[in-house]
């Protein structure tokens, strides 16, 4: 019997994460409503706010960040 080997990602399954960290001053880009620690006029929108990455398609968390983020701005 063949062995089982994974096929090698293609370059459309990956998801890029991470580089506007949330989290508190210090440790993140920005706060919890993603609103950025130095300019709390600006949101950063996206999957680089996820602290770690995410073991799956992120969209729906992004899509709940995101309407959690314009309540912010009422």
């Amino acid at each position: 019997m063949e062995a089982l080997h994974p096929l090698p990602p293609r370059p459309t399954e990956h998801h890029i994460q991470g580089t506007t960290r949330m989290g508190p001053p210090g440790a993140g880009v920005v706060d919890d409503r993603l609103r950025c620690h130095d300019a709390s006029n600006v949101l950063v929108l996206g999957a680089g706010v996820f602290p770690t990455c995410s073991p799956a398609n992120p969209t729906l968390t992004l899509s709940a960040l995101a309407l959690r983020a314009a309540r912010g701005l009422a």
